[in-house]
């Protein structure tokens, strides 16, 4: 991997995230009716050198589930299933018939998943879209993910709707984060859970995340699972890039600066339409007097990353909309180290135009500058 992101042949200059060259790294298989129309917004994990991504898919049906690939290099795709590994199965993920037929586009299913390791557990927080769209969470053992992808690789045996029923029942479900929200019909999304840590201990686990287009919150626990509390507002809008809404996008990165998380701020243009940007903010974790935790942000003044190219402007999808984006929900750091310093880099896993996916780079210095 590192000959890979120190080959600056393969980065493209210009903005504080260095696009590859040969992007985008992940397409639509139109022969697979689950991802037939557009791939994007993945998760991103580390395991035992191998970068494990899980996308949303779009097919033909208009219903969101959640497919895997993975690469070893950070960029080249070694590994992909034929067959989503979640996707809708509760009431709060599955729209009715009569919504889908009123909906020409998104018609509801599985989005956006952030996925986070704690205790040997994969925890993903993602959308689920009913007739509302609600954060919803879901965790797999590590070892049952890892044993999952062997068993789908060397094909033991099983249908290809076999496999994808075992998958989606192994995940276990804590169902909507926020479940007294839908009765008063306010949306959330853009989530993430983590562990808080403070002077290297574990001081309890937050969740960021919006509701409606408000400011970014985060609340705590006891559990990564919650239930949560002693919310507070994170981050509000500060530049015209951010002043529609904005979001979190990927969990944090751990550094020796605090925690790093990349976001999106949206603005609007002309004709109700909207740009989305990525920037990033670094966040430190304290007591205050009354011992309860307390965080300091520090935000990005200008954007990282902007739907400048070829394949992230002018999508079929997007463009009649008036919507130009990109967006991510997973990075993750090249070295493992306890915690990065200014001269490791971060790989970005982002979406072109709700159509591909897409990865460029950053080193933690060019952030701090």
């Amino acid at each position: 991997m590192e000959k890979t992101i120190n080959n600056d042949q393969l980065w493209e200059s210009g903005e504080t995230l260095k696009r590859y060259k040969y992007n985008p790294i992940l397409e639509a298989v139109k022969k697979h009716d689950w991802e037939s129309k557009m791939v994007y917004n993945c998760g991103a994990i580390k395991l035992d050198g191998v970068i494990y991504l899980i996308y949303r898919a779009f097919g033909n049906d208009h219903i969101s589930r959640l497919g895997l690939a993975w690469t070893e290099d950070g960029v080249n795709i070694i590994g992909r299933l034929r067959f989503p590994i979640f996707e809708p199965r509760e009431k709060y993920e599955s729209p009715s018939e009569k919504f889908t037929k009123s909906r020409t586009r998104e018609k509801g299913g599985c989005e956006d998943p952030r996925i986070t390791i704690i205790d040997n557990k994969i925890y993903m927080v993602y959308t689920a879209y009913s007739e509302l769209c609600q954060t919803a969470m879901a965790f797999i053992n590590v070892n049952e993910f890892i044993e999952l992808v062997k068993k789908s690789v060397n094909d033991s045996g099983l249908s290809k709707e076999k496999f994808r029923k075992e998958w989606n029942n192994t995940w276990k479900r804590y169902g909507p984060v926020f479940p007294e929200n839908i009765k008063n019909k306010i949306f959330s999304r853009n989530s993430c859970v983590f562990p808080v840590e403070i002077e290297n201990k574990r001081a309890g686990y937050s969740l960021i995340y919006r509701l409606s287009k408000d400011h970014v919150k985060i609340a705590y626990s006891t559990s990564p699972v919650g239930p949560w509390k002693d919310d507070v507002v994170l981050m509000t809008p500060t530049q015209n890039w951010e002043m529609e809404r904005m979001g979190i996008c990927t969990p944090p990165i751990k550094t020796t600066r605090g925690l790093l998380f990349f976001y999106h701020g949206v603005e609007g243009v002309k004709n109700n339409g909207r740009i989305y940007r990525l920037g990033h903010l670094f966040t430190n974790f304290s007591f205050d007097s009354s011992g309860k935790i307390k965080v300091k942000v520090t935000k990005a003044e200008k954007p990282d990353l902007a739907p400048q190219r070829i394949y992230g402007r002018g999508s079929k999808w997007l463009a009649p909309c008036n919507v130009y984006a990109v967006f991510s929900c997973g990075a993750v750091p090249v070295k493992d180290k306890e915690a990065l310093g200014e001269n490791d880099n971060i790989l970005v896993y982002y979406a072109s135009e709700d159509t591909r996916i897409c990865v460029a780079k950053v080193k933690i210095s060019d952030l701090l500058s």
